[in-house]
């Protein structure tokens, strides 16, 4: 479990209010091209997200300040390089699924990662669930269809397929 300190707590939302203002004046094109269900306009969804970033670095044994992107620009595909291995970090306040958003089906090939990370929590207490690499996922997610409670056309893994984070170690 990671307690984040208020601090960056504070930094997050911040950067949150920020990236919903650029969103809403036409920045970030690409981005808001593959947002879905308003993320753009949810300062508090967005705040959560880059706090599971930031739980995710400290987890690493990074500084967030230096290591977690605070730019309001797209990142590359991927939030940290750990590990030799590039990590796009997923969110959930009390879910147990990693998702990958659908408004991004279209770009998963294209996008430059190697494993996603699941961060369930929310302030100032996150828990890195577990992790599968890009490939796995992509053999192994199942399709939200309907009636079901995310979104149809949603990618998943229940985070009971991840690894452990601890299982990390043993690639090496």
């Amino acid at each position: 479990m990671i307690h984040l300190p208020d601090s960056l707590i504070a930094k997050s939302y911040r950067w949150s209010d920020q990236v919903v203002k650029d969103y809403a004046n036409g920045n970030n094109p690409n981005s808001l091209d593959v947002t879905v269900l308003d993320a753009d306009k949810d300062p508090e969804l967005q705040a959560h997200g880059k706090m599971a970033e930031v739980a995710f670095a400290i987890y690493a044994g990074y500084d967030p300040l230096q290591q977690v992107s605070w730019t309001r620009h797209c990142d590359g595909g991927f939030d940290l390089l750990w590990h030799n291995m590039l990590w796009d970090i997923k969110h959930t306040k009390r879910g147990f699924n990693l998702i990958w958003p659908l408004g991004k089906n279209k770009i998963f090939d294209s996008k430059h990662f190697d494993n996603l990370a699941l961060v369930r929590g929310e302030k100032p207490n996150f828990e890195i669930s577990g992790w599968i690499t890009k490939q796995i996922f992509a053999k192994r997610h199942k399709v939200a269809g309907k009636n079901h409670f995310l979104e149809e056309g949603t990618r998943h893994i229940d985070m009971r397929e991840l690894w452990g984070i601890d299982s990390i170690g043993l690639l090496w």
